[in-house]
């Protein structure tokens, strides 16, 4: 994505921003500063929605994963050193960031130990060796729920994601036309961009069983909520919006 998107910086006039820090505590901070230089900004960062500044000239996106997938991804990458070796083009500020991620990494392995995931899921406490806090799950970053194990009414989380449009990352391509019909100044032409762009593998595991995903997935069951009922507004939100464009005009 980030490759599509840094075409697009070019033809639809913004800068594509990966490397900022963004937090609770200087979300307003950062994000009045950048409004105070009059250009126009695309940030793609993880951050803590409920933490941020909302404004009329601040719009939110937000790519939500399947919630299987998702564990298993972070399971792999917390044990895969790759993306910490270093390299000649590396200057100090990559260089301390790949060598603290390391030992978080290697702490990571020397404590629960570098099983398949698995091999892990077997484990009558399998949780022992996959450790994340609550505040993990993407519905907890979405929503600012702390029990994670209550679930939103309906009418909340409509009523929430009217302030945040919310794309899931299986369906990316119904994502990017759904932001091209929402946000067309910034993503006009991303559905281009993303089929000229060549996928780029970022990972390399043994994929988990479909069982084995599930009991991941469930871990956070409000995760999956969220997840179901963003991906059923996206395919109605598609839907009308096609209804609209086809139809043809009463006489």
């Amino acid at each position: 994505m980030a490759t599509a998107m840094g075409r697009l910086q070019s033809l639809n006039n913004f800068t594509f921003i990966t490397d900022i820090d963004i937090n609770r505590t200087n979300a307003l901070d950062t994000l009045t500063s950048l409004l105070k230089t009059g250009k126009r900004y695309l940030i793609a960062r993880h951050m803590d929605f409920p933490g941020f500044y909302y404004n009329d000239h601040v719009a939110y996106i937000n790519l939500l994963r399947e919630p299987g997938t998702r564990e298993q991804s972070l399971y792999y990458y917390m044990r895969d050193l790759s993306d910490t070796v270093l390299t000649e083009s590396d200057g100090a500020k990559e260089k301390k960031h790949k060598e603290k991620v390391k030992q978080i990494k290697l702490n990571v392995i020397a404590t629960y130990g570098n099983l398949s995931l698995g091999e892990c899921l077997n484990y009558d406490d399998w949780k022992n060796c996959f450790p994340l806090d609550e505040e993990h799950s993407q519905a907890a970053q979405l929503l600012g729920y702390r029990n994670i194990q209550k679930t939103p009414s309906i009418d909340l989380l409509s009523h929430f994601m009217e302030d945040i449009s919310v794309g899931i990352t299986e369906e990316f391509l119904e994502t990017a036309k759904r932001w091209e019909l929402e946000l067309p100044s910034f993503f006009q032409n991303l559905t281009e961009s993303l089929l000229a762009t060549k996928r780029e593998k970022t990972g390399s595991y043994v994929q988990s069983s479909d069982q084995d995903l599930r009991k991941c997935g469930d871990r956070y069951p409000l995760d999956r909520v969220v997840y179901e009922f963003a991906r059923k507004q996206l395919h109605e939100y598609l839907h009308i919006c096609t209804r609209k464009f086809i139809m043809p005009t009463p006489m």
